[in-house]
């Protein structure tokens, strides 16, 4: 995210931001002017992933070093996505599925019943 007195106050970066926040997409903001974010906004970037490029000197001083975060932040996504990935693979067989419902059952094997359903 270019973060800017603009995008600071745009109501549409404010959405793309909470919509990121809700699928847990991380993001890294980059400022380009020196300019704190709103409120609102500031609730869902992390200091941890803001990279300052309004520091003097040419904005493109500062492309190798978002770059290079960018890269780090997608590795470590990567990284965490195959460690979920394998352990969700060895905590739970494969579920039974009809259609793209998971069928679920008790313990002695039979079916839970949910809703009303009928008798």
């Amino acid at each position: 995210m270019v973060l800017s007195q603009a995008s600071n106050r745009s109501k549409q970066v404010l959405r793309e931001v909470e919509r990121a926040a809700h699928f847990k997409v991380d993001l890294l903001a980059f400022k380009i002017e020196s300019v704190e974010p709103l409120d609102d906004l500031a609730y869902f970037l992390g200091v941890e992933h803001c990279l300052d490029g309004s520091k003097p000197g040419p904005l493109e001083q500062h492309f190798p070093s978002l770059v290079r975060n960018a890269i780090e932040l997608l590795s470590a996504r990567k990284r965490q996505s195959t460690a979920q990935e394998q352990s969700s693979k060895l905590e739970e067989p494969e579920a039974e599925r009809f259609a793209h419902f998971r069928i679920l059952r008790r313990p002695d094997g039979s079916l839970f019943r949910l809703g009303k359903g009928r008798s």
